[in-house]
């Protein structure tokens, strides 16, 4: 299979300016993440006949970043890299009055504005050129409704509606629990680990509310509770996959999630989520990936 390049594109909002740069050696691994920032605000609440102050944590969507480690190299020409590293590095100062960037390889296409970059020279000649360096650079799209777009099909191919797509048995089961119909994803491979953290005060789910302690395996965090896992993906599958998880985020960010998997149920919405395509065919396309997310439980009930 003959292999892609990767590159840049940039130009001026205005579509002037049009410049294209072809890396010389394509990344080994891309990663996305999600961005939000986080605002807290007191609540006074009534409860047992006294009012008291909760912490309620509010958060704003800032943007999905795409990042990467680059390396340019010119060791065996015994020439200088400065001239390419410092051309990113002029890019990176115009894009400061919102001049576009595009990065293409293969079928991962995206589009924002060059955010950060930063450069450190790894090996020198003789005579002090710099034969290789590593860069790290950083594209944001803040823009969320073009961000809707860009994971609306990903994320519409693995979340189907709820009992419409028969389960393998044992398979992890996220549920997007929505107002008229919920919509469900089974994972490639279930989670190696689950990570659950409690903080604050926790109390049984019916201690002071209506509902029958019937359960003791239920409890409701007043303040923090959270899971973390990482999800795992191979195949020509893999770009769909990530993608459309981090589609869940950015298209269905207020409704709550729930994990269904065995004996293990935990109810709350996506706090956080990063994904990364860690390797590549020839042509580009991912074919391995991994997501990162973490499920809180400040609004909603974590079951354990």
């Amino acid at each position: 299979m003959k292999k892609t390049e990767a590159f840049f594109k940039f130009q001026n909002t205005d579509g002037s300016g049009k410049d294209e740069f072809v890396l010389p050696f394509c990344p080994a691994g891309i990663r996305f993440s999600v961005g939000y920032k986080r605002k807290k605000k007191g609540d006074l609440q009534e409860r047992g006949g006294s009012v008291s102050k909760k912490s309620v944590e509010q958060q704003l969507f800032s943007g999905v970043t795409m990042s990467m480690h680059l390396i340019f190299d010119k060791s065996r020409e015994g020439t200088s890299v400065k001239s390419d590293v410092e051309r990113l590095m002029l890019e990176l100062r115009e894009s400061l009055s919102d001049r576009q960037s595009m990065f293409c390889w293969g079928t991962t296409i995206f589009q924002g504005v060059l955010e950060q970059v930063s450069a450190n020279y790894v090996m020198f000649g003789p005579d002090g050129a710099a034969l290789r360096a590593e860069m790290d650079v950083t594209v944001a799209c803040r823009e969320k409704e073009a961000l809707k777009q860009f994971f609306q099909a990903d994320y519409e191919t693995i979340f189907k509606p709820k009992n419409s797509v028969k389960h393998r048995e044992g398979k992890a089961v996220l549920t997007v629990k929505g107002n008229e119909r919920d919509k469900e994803y089974q994972v490639q491979y279930n989670p190696g680990s689950i990570q659950c953290t409690r903080n604050r005060e926790i109390s049984l789910a019916g201690k002071d509310s209506g509902r029958a302690a019937d359960n003791p395996a239920q409890h409701t965090f007043a303040e923090d509770g959270s899971l973390s896992l990482e999800l795992l993906f191979t195949g020509k599958e893999t770009q769909t996959q990530v993608n459309g998880l981090l589609g869940m985020k950015v298209i269905d960010d207020q409704k709550p999630v729930a994990l269904c998997w065995g004996e293990q149920y935990f109810l709350g919405w996506i706090s956080s989520v990063q994904g990364e395509y860690t390797s590549f065919q020839n042509n580009g396309e991912p074919d391995s990936g991994k997501v990162s997310l973490t499920i809180s439980g400040t609004e909603y009930e974590i079951s354990i």
